[in-house]
């Protein structure tokens, strides 16, 4: 991975931020990043919490849990929100084997494994074409809507085929 900035705007362990003062750096990205939260906490068994992430470089962020293992992080910057996907290596190939978008692929090329999975990193457009709903989709995180809504790539370590075309 490249050297690069911080994922988030709140970097001081000692200082988590407020939801007025993510809201507030989030500016226009502000409801993109209510979308995907609201989206990532309506899957069966999904739990989120804001977490200082690994160091200075990540930041406080939202984490996603299910059973334990992290599906899901929101990184809140200023005027933009970054969308970390966890995936495993059989969520990896089947992203691979996909109809995704070229964005999710190079990302997915991009992503570096760690133990807890391959780490993919997705920016979240803010302007209200390609909001929440887009980023969900590309990046495989459609919800069924059944008695129990699942995340179909991180949840159910599936990937959709019905994820958009769009680039974002």
């Amino acid at each position: 991975m490249t050297e690069r900035a911080e994922l988030s705007a709140f970097v001081d362990k000692a200082h988590p931020p407020t939801d007025e003062t993510i809201a507030a750096t989030l500016a226009t990205a502000a409801a993109a990043w209510t979308r995907l939260q609201t989206h990532l906490l309506s899957a069966r068994g999904v739990q989120g919490s804001l977490h200082y992430m690994y160091g200075r470089k990540y930041g406080w962020a939202m984490r996603f849990q299910r059973t334990g293992r992290t599906v899901a992080v929101l990184y809140p910057n200023a005027r933009r929100v970054t969308l970390q996907v966890v995936l495993t290596g059989e969520q990896a190939a089947a992203a691979r084997a996909a109809a995704l978008p070229i964005d999710v692929l190079e990302a997915l090329d991009a992503a570096r494994e760690y133990p807890e999975g391959f780490w993919v990193y997705l920016p979240v457009r803010r302007d209200g074409r390609r909001g929440g709903s887009a980023a969900r989709r590309e990046a495989g995180l459609n919800a069924r809507r059944s008695r129990a809504p699942v995340l179909t790539c991180c949840a159910d370590h599936r990937i959709s085929s019905r994820a958009a075309h769009a680039p974002m």
